[in-house]
């Protein structure tokens, strides 16, 4: 496959960043009291009122979601680059974590080794959106698991499947065998973990891992070096899977690298299950402009130095659990709000009509592209908090989300339902002094006020706040006048 060179590739190689900043679906004035009224609110509370539950109900399943050799690893480069897999040093893995109630309330986390993974393809063929429509299909008649209950949070290791289509050859998408592969084993995965779910119990904590990750460009000193921790019990005591949150690149496999690998979320899986005898799950966190530290890590090669950095995630997050507290509130609330983006020139816009890529369902307007679902959501497990957004956030609105979380830990998701680039907070590209941010990282062109997808429902209200191309991230302000 040739190479894309000069401008071009750099075009091709920002198309990742597509569409984080959001526009408004039509730049109108609308907002969701307009869809969702004092009265759907009052039923909705005397709804929640007549609840309640005493328990928590638990089930994990896991699926080796490995693609054929040759199929597109993501990550690093741009389209053409043709990182095609070479082997494999340990299996790709789609793992499901089902909490739930005994009041049939539930939320359900799935973890995917992919680089990133799109919400919806279009024609092209099935992503997120159709991954959690099948999930609740199969499950009809055994419990009530609407898609906005499901987060599916994707690991970003470079050493894994392209599942955006970014990276695939020019002009091209993911292989619809490949999506079909990963639609089907992990639904089949839900299935399992809601069957063999028993009576259960949940401790969380929430500690410290300093100096494995650093700022790019030196445009910042703010890190978000929290390490969330959740681990599900039965009622004897035993470890039924333990859930960590941290944010950290998993790029200690380099570039050239063909062997497929969650990188140190390998290691982490590993040492984990040596420890509790249960799964270990990851969830990315806010990794924008976040690299670095992994040369702390010793080992002989890059494989052994993911491991060192895994197994050190994992004893951090067990040692934290020392202190772990038990949940013992049993609510379980799931809001997600579907908006819309706009963009009128730059990267997007380019390699739209350049490649025609990526296969997703865009709207060209003539002078604007139009996309019209991006999903953003808030879930709260007893008194833990689920904050999860569709691409790659600064630490600073890490933080930000943390401030308003008020129970006793807090889970903030990257690449979480979606694959949407980068979240960049203004002062760290203002304080860049490379301009790395503003030319690559930075979101172009983003001047309209968020507004919900057609048949969004879920929370009662939210702030209408104009935003500029460097101001706040919409997704991140509409988070908080809507959730918090």
């Amino acid at each position: 496959m040739r190479q894309l060179s000069g401008k071009l590739w750099m075009l091709t190689s920002l198309l990742v960043l597509l569409f984080a900043g959001c526009g408004g679906e039509d730049g109108s004035d609308q907002t969701p009291q307009d869809e969702f009224g004092d009265e759907d609110v009052e039923s909705m509370a005397e709804e929640e009122e007549e609840v309640d539950p005493t328990a928590f109900v638990i089930g994990y399943a896991e699926r080796d979601i490995s693609p054929p050799v040759g199929t597109i690893l993501g990550g690093f480069g741009g389209p053409a680059q043709n990182r095609g897999i070479t082997d494999y040093n340990d299996p790709l893995m789609g793992q499901v974590l089902y909490l739930s109630n005994n009041a049939g309330q539930a939320f359900m986390v799935i973890s995917v080794d992919t680089a990133g993974y799109f919400f919806e393809f279009g024609d092209w063929g099935p992503g997120i959106k159709q991954l959690r429509e099948t999930i609740e299909e199969k499950l009809e008649g055994i419990v009530h698991l609407p898609p906005e209950n499901i987060l599916v949070g994707a690991s970003h290791s470079h050493a894994a499947t392209d599942l955006v289509g970014f990276w695939q050859a020019a002009g091209e998408g993911v292989p619809l065998e490949v999506l079909e592969l990963y639609l089907t084993k992990i639904s089949d995965a839900a299935v399992e973990a809601v069957e063999s779910a028993v009576e259960g119990e949940i401790f969380v904590a929430e500690g410290e891992l300093v100096g494995y990750t650093g700022r790019d460009s030196d445009c910042s000193e703010i890190i978000d070096n929290t390490v969330s921790v959740l681990q599900a019990r039965d009622l004897e005591g035993q470890p039924l899977a333990t859930l960590v949150n941290y944010a950290k690149h998993p790029t200690t496999l380099p570039y050239e690298n063909t062997v497929a690998s969650a990188d140190f979320i390998w290691g982490f899986r590993e040492e984990t299950l040596l420890a509790t005898g249960a799964p270990g799950m990851y969830l990315q966190g806010f990794v924008a402009a976040v690299h670095g530290g992994s040369s702390r890590v010793s080992g002989a090669d890059s494989f052994e130095k993911a491991y060192a950095m895994g197994e050190l995630i994992s004893q951090t997050a067990l040692d934290t659990l020392d202190q772990a507290e038990k949940v013992e509130e049993y609510r379980i609330y799931n809001l997600e709000t579907l908006y819309s983006c706009e963009t009128s020139e730059g990267y997007l816009y380019d390699t739209y009509h350049y490649l025609n890529m990526p296969k997703r369902s865009i709207e060209d307007l003539g002078d604007e592209l139009l996309v019209k679902e991006i999903p953003v959501s808030w879930h709260k497990v007893g008194s833990v908090e689920f904050a999860v957004f569709p691409g790659e956030g600064t630490p600073e609105y890490s933080y930000a989300l943390r401030e308003r979380m008020t129970g006793n830990a807090g889970f903030i998701v990257g690449l979480g339902n979606d694959c949407l680039g980068y979240i960049l907070d203004p002062e760290s590209v203002a304080a860049d002094p490379s301009g790395q941010l503003e030319g690559y990282e930075m979101l172009m062109d983003w001047a309209k006020k968020p507004v919900p997808a057609p048949g969004t429902r879920w929370s009662p209200s939210v702030g209408s706040t104009e935003l500029t191309r460097k101001g706040k991230s919409p997704l991140i302000e509409a988070f908080f006048s809507r959730f918090r």
